[in-house]
C-alpha cells in the first residue's frame, strides 16, 4: 500500500491499475477515505481518517515514473496545511522542506485542547483559517462557530501562546427583499 507510513517515508510505487482502473477516484481503506485524481504531471493521493480526526495526508507523485514527488498533512475541511511539508525529486531524493507550522507552534492537537478548554469543540467549527494581524504583528487562528440564526460567532486565538484572545457574537441582520 503506497503511503502506509508517511512519517517513514516508504516510497511505494503508484499502481495505476490498483487503485485508479475505470476511473474510480474513491475508496475505502479500512475506515480511511482514499481519494485519488491526476494532472498532466502527477497524481494525487489523499487519505481522510474518520472523525473525530481531522489531519488527512497527501501525496503526490510524478506521473511519468509514479514516483513520490512531495507529502505533508492537512486539516480535512478546512483544507489548512499543517506540519512540515516535503517534496523530493525523480530519485526519491529529499530536496525541499517546508515548515507549514512556522509562525503557529503549537500543535494541531494541543489547540484543540485550548478550543476545548475555551468551550469549543471542533464539531462547532463552521470555518477555521490562519491569519497574521499585521497592525499587530500576531499569527491567529481564527474560528467562525456554528451559532443560532442572526447570530456571528468569531473566536480569535493567538498561534504563539495558544491562548483565546477575543470573542465576539455579532448580530446580523436577516431582512428579506
Amino acid at each position: 500500500m503506497i503511503g502506509t507510513d508517511i512519517n517513514n517515508n516508504l516510497f511505494d510505487v503508484f499502481s495505476y491499475e490498483t487503485h485508479y482502473a475505470n476511473g474510480v477516484s474513491v475508496v475505502m481503506d479500512g475506515e480511511n477515505m482514499v481519494y485519488m485524481s491526476e494532472s498532466d504531471n502527477e497524481y494525487i493521493k489523499q487519505v481522510f481518517p474518520p472523525s473525530p480526526n481531522m489531519v488527512a495526508t497527501q501525496t503526490t507523485y510524478f506521473a511519468d515514473t509514479l514516483t513520490v514527488r512531495g507529502e505533508g498533512r492537512f486539516l480535512k475541511g478546512w483544507d489548512i496545511e499543517i506540519g512540515i511539508w516535503k517534496e523530493y525529486n525523480r530519485d526519491g531524493e529529499l530536496i525541499n522542506e517546508i515548515n507549514k507550522d512556522e509562525h503557529y507552534p503549537i500543535s494541531w492537537e494541543e489547540m484543540q485542547k485550548r478550543f476545548l478548554a475555551n468551550g469549543i469543540h471542533v464539531d462547532d467549527i463552521k470555518t477555521l483559517r490562519r491569519s497574521h494581524d499585521t497592525s499587530e504583528g500576531n499569527y491567529l487562528w481564527v474560528l467562525t462557530l456554528k451559532s443560532p440564526r442572526g447570530i456571528l460567532d468569531i473566536a480569535y486565538f493567538d498561534a504563539a501562546t495558544g491562548e483565546l484572545i477575543e470573542r465576539k457574537q455579532i448580530p446580523i441582520r436577516m431582512d428579506r427583499a
